[in-house]
């Protein structure tokens, strides 16, 4: 199976993994956002939760044969709003019991190697 072709310019991408106990290790779409209502942004001050509205998540893939990560489109913020809001969302799947690390994906340019 091919990796899924990522459109970085116009759109933010998440890697996310689960541990062994996670509800989303078997249904990875239904983890399908995060909004300032949902409990686990609770750790943020009401100025902080009130940067984002609602951020949806779009399950985009499996990581290769790893069962337990997954990658995720973020939509609802556009990619100039995601740097406003980025440390409090990360932060809130973070804060999630279900989602044991997440990383941003960026994307890598690939340097060519002089041929002999």
């Amino acid at each position: 199976m091919s990796p899924p072709a990522l459109n970085y310019a116009a759109n933010t991408y998440l890697s996310l993994t689960f541990p062994p106990s996670s509800p989303y290790i078997h249904n990875p779409s239904s983890l399908t956002g995060i909004s300032n209502n949902t409990p686990h942004s609770a750790q943020y001050t009401d100025a902080d939760a009130r940067n984002f509205q609602t951020v949806q998540l779009q399950h985009v893939s499996q990581v290769g044969e790893l069962q337990d990560s997954h990658i995720y489109q973020v939509d609802g913020v556009d990619k100039s709003e995601w740097e406003r809001v980025r440390e409090q969302v990360l932060g809130a799947l973070k804060g999630d019991k279900g989602v044991s690390a997440v990383q941003e994906l960026k994307a890598k340019t690939r340097a060519k190697r002089d041929e002999f």
